[in-house]
């Protein structure tokens, strides 16, 4: 995956829109309100703030611009509606993964 966090050095004088001193911008930070929250499933008990989760969903375009700054820069811009998504999962590492699968597999042994 590619980490959109804007590099330090384009961060001039705070006057790039970041997300709480976090270097994402703004535009990518997703809010989910109550309504989404119970279409999703979730319970807000079960999650904790910085825990990394996947986002699976369905997005339309609804727009495209492209325009020219005075300094000579083109600025590109793509919005997106999500329209669907799926329940929030965590991240899985590739260490999660071994132990899921050791544990996983300590218990077939014991089956037999």
């Amino acid at each position: 995956m590619i980490d959109m966090k804007i590099p330090k050095k384009k961060i001039k004088n705070g006057c790039q829109p970041v997300a709480a001193n976090s270097g994402y911008p703004y535009g990518l930070k997703l809010n989910l309100e109550n309504e989404q929250i119970k279409k999703l499933g979730l319970d807000i008990e079960d999650l904790k703030i910085g825990q990394k989760v996947m986002v699976i969903g369905e997005a339309e375009i609804s727009n495209i611009s492209s325009y020219n700054e005075s300094d000579g820069r083109k600025n590109l811009s793509i919005g997106l509606q999500i329209m669907k998504m799926d329940k929030l999962s965590p991240v899985v590492t590739m260490k999660n993964r071994v132990s899921k699968a050791t544990i996983h597999l300590k218990k077939i042994r014991k089956e037999y």
